[in-house]
This record gives structure tokens, sequence and C-alpha cells, in this order.
């Protein structure tokens, strides 16, 4: 089973919503994203059937809308 990714252990989450608050170009937001534990959405894939499968504990993982890359609607 796949364990839940505690957003909260590596950004202290009020800190996080202050820094977020007063964010004010793109560039800041990217900063600010840097500091979670994010996989990046090109080294991992959703597999339905596998879920598990390429999955990183303790990391936050991309999940297109839809379940599949450039669904449109």
């Amino acid at each position: 089973m796949i364990a839940m990714t505690e957003v909260c252990k590596p950004a202290k989450a009020g800190d996080f919503l202050k820094k977020a608050i007063a964010l004010t170009s793109t560039r800041e937001m990217e900063d600010l994203l840097s500091e979670l534990p994010i996989v990046p959405e090109d080294n991992w894939n959703f597999d339905a059937a596998h879920p598990e499968k390429g999955w990183q504990t303790g990391k936050l993982h991309w999940v297109p809308v839809g379940r599949e890359r450039g669904r449109a609607t």
C-alpha cells in the first residue's frame, strides 16, 4: 500500500501559506514549490493498473486531470 505524503514535514504549513499569499510573480511561485518534495511530472507516470509502480515514498506526485496525459476535456 502507498503511504500518504506529509506535505507539512518539509515546509511548515503556516509559513508556506504566508509565503503563498505574498507571491507576486511566477518565479516566486516556482521557488516556493521547490521547497516541497515534488516528483517532476516527467519522472513518473500514473498507471491505474499498478499505481505503486515508480512511486517515490515521501514525495508528491503529479497526476493529470482524468488520469490521462494530454486530455483536453
